[in-house]
């Protein structure tokens, strides 16, 4: 019997962030990492080359002041493949949920916590969502 590993795709995250995640991703069991890409273009040549079963961790800084639009691209153009938003603020983690996303970390997580939504993600499991009931406004 056989264990599939989940294929990772780290998209832009910086210097220690980025480090932090490739290490502890591959000393994970149920993880391939993807090696990191850097810029938008990179990021969809390795998204058309994944199943269903990918996830990217992606850093909202990415794509600057287009995030909104892209995020919402992503999903139409990439509805298969899984993601865990990784975010600088909770008024940015709200941004990403109304783009449609529900598996968001606030950068400066715990391990554990990136294991345990990693996990989830790959279950098909969706996040309880403190988004929903919080009634901060959103500034854009």
């Amino acid at each position: 019997m056989s264990i599939y590993l989940t294929p990772i795709i780290i998209a832009k995250a910086h210097g220690k962030l980025r480090e932090g995640l490739a290490s502890l991703l591959e000393n994970h069991s149920a993880t391939n990492m993807i090696d990191p890409v850097e810029d938008e273009d990179a990021l969809f040549r390795q998204m058309q080359k994944w199943s269903e079963d990918c996830i990217v961790l992606l850093d909202i800084d990415l794509f600057g002041k287009n995030t909104i639009k892209i995020l919402k691209g992503l999903q139409i153009d990439y509805p298969h493949i899984k993601y865990i938003i990784l975010v600088n603020t909770f008024n940015q983690k709200k941004i990403a949920f109304l783009a449609g996303f529900n598996h968001i970390l606030i950068k400066g997580f715990d391990a554990k916590d990136l294991l345990t939504l990693i996990g989830e993600v790959q279950s098909g499991k969706l996040m309880q969502n403190d988004i929903i009931e919080n009634n901060q406004d959103i500034r854009l």
